[in-house]
């Protein structure tokens, strides 16, 4: 078969192909900022009213339709736009509308990039309406429109108790070292994937995946359900879901910044210039204290200082070990303690 557009499916060299074709979407001027994985491209959108919004998305669908028209390419029909709020409900607005590149009423002109707009057509039968949801499944993670993360957390609580039910039927014939092996494959893989995102929200919603943890710790350990949990958290060496939270944020706190911006002033001498102590933003609201640019300086502040001095000279993947030890240093109540913001 003569294949006249594409690569053959499975090839060697097909996915970086495929980012060389799709690499001038990125240098397109967007009203929004784009963030693409793979062939998944989202946009997010800062306005001060709906109708600025509402704009600029427009703007960027006449963008991606010029470009998904040149490159041979369709739009996805998963595509679906949300509007973010942490104060309630969000209004509803004007349904946003992608109109395929054949459509009369918005005629794309061959070999320009201009667009041809005739009130006297109807738009095609492929253009449609692109469909307002509150939440949306985006590389795995579940996003709501008020960040409270709860489908997200729902969705782990029931996995982590099938994989509970697998770990008790293996109990009555492997090891705790092999049973330490499927908990890492089937239950820290999963919890540990975007906690950075969802794991600073409420306790309440936290509190359940926890128990299931801790009821794995039991299983693993061949102990009973009134066994105390965090002694087994040490003696395996796993990091209780909070710890963990903090431990990753931590980690890719270094991994993105590789420096932070240090607490200094050059015209007096200051007792935090001695600490190695990171500047913390200003944190107005609860939410805002939870957010990765504010509780990872804040985690690192607390760290001792003879951790904080080998990251800055040996590095944080060479103290990974050394910090994760520390963590455990600190029960399920303690631990709370270390996203307390001291100024």
């Amino acid at each position: 078969m003569h294949l006249k557009n594409g690569v053959p499916q499975g090839s060697v060299l097909g996915p970086l192909f495929f980012l060389i074709y799709v690499n001038s979407l990125l240098t397109q001027k967007f009203a929004g900022n784009i963030t693409v994985f793979a062939d998944d491209a989202s946009f997010s959108y800062c306005a001060h009213t709906l109708t600025e919004g509402h704009i600029k998305m427009n703007y960027d669908l006449e963008i991606i339709r010029k470009w998904l028209y040149l490159h041979k390419l369709k739009i996805s029909t998963k595509t679906k736009p949300m509007i973010f709020s942490l104060i309630g409900e969000t209004p509803s607005i004007v349904p946003v509308k992608y109109h395929d590149p054949k459509c009369k009423k918005f005629l794309l002109i061959k070999n320009q990039s201009d667009t041809l707009f005739q009130e006297c057509y109807t738009c095609d039968e492929n253009c449609f309406d692109i469909e307002m949801v509150t939440s949306f499944k985006l590389l795995g993670l579940d996003i709501d429109n008020m960040l409270t993360w709860d489908r997200q957390t729902t969705s782990l609580l029931n996995y982590s108790r099938k994989v509970i039910r697998i770990l008790f039927e293996l109990s009555s014939y492997c090891s705790t070292s092999l049973l330490k092996i499927v908990y890492y494959a089937l239950f820290n893989s999963k919890i540990q994937y975007g906690i950075v995102c969802w794991g600073g929200t409420y306790q309440n919603r936290l509190e359940h995946i926890l128990l299931a943890q801790k009821h794995a710790m039991r299983i693993i350990c061949h102990k009973n359900r009134l066994t105390p949990s965090f002694p087994l958290f040490v003696e395996l060496g796993i990091l209780p879901l909070r710890h963990l939270y903090f431990y990753r944020t931590l980690r890719i706190y270094f991994l993105r910044s590789g420096y932070f911006e240090q607490r200094t002033c050059s015209s007096y001498n200051l007792r935090a210039n001695n600490l190695s102590l990171a500047s913390i933003p200003r944190a107005k609201t609860t939410n805002f204290a939870q957010f990765f640019s504010v509780l990872a300086p804040t985690i690192y502040n607390k760290l001792p200082l003879h951790i904080r001095s080998n990251i800055r000279n040996l590095g944080i993947l060479r103290c990974l070990n050394e910090i994760k030890n520390w963590f455990l240093n600190f029960d399920h109540t303690q631990i709370e303690t270390l996203s307390n913001i001291v100024s």
